[in-house]
């Protein structure tokens, strides 16, 4: 899935096939994290998350700095996590997440190229 396809379905729809777990969607394109009340809602809603989208480079790393400021406990999982600026990008931001959130990183083969 690319940039393009996840702005014209939405993420909420290409993450239907987690139906047995609690997901939380924001699928806004106005900014790079989330409000305090989110994560206020995320912390009243679970106690761990696992955090997926598109460039890893910046979005997600940048909810990925808030959550663990904020203390909570969350994963990101490699094999859902992209870039629109194409792999190197993405493993680029996988690899200051890897440095920084060190066993936080999941589902990926252990190799960042």
């Amino acid at each position: 899935m690319n940039y393009k396809e996840l702005q014209n379905e939405g993420l909420a729809a290409k993450l239907a096939f987690i139906s047995t777990a609690k997901v939380q969607v924001w699928d806004r394109w106005d900014r790079y994290g989330l409000l305090p009340e989110q994560i206020e809602k995320l912390k009243e809603l679970a106690d761990r998350w696992t955090l997926v989208g598109m460039d890893a480079d910046a979005c997600v790393a940048a909810i990925g700095f808030q959550l663990w400021d904020a203390g909570v406990d969350f994963t990101v999982d490699e094999r859902l996590v992209g870039s629109s600026g194409g792999p190197a990008q993405r493993d680029a931001g996988l690899r200051v997440m890897a440095r920084q959130f060190k066993q936080r990183l999941v589902g990926g083969d252990g190799e960042i190229s």
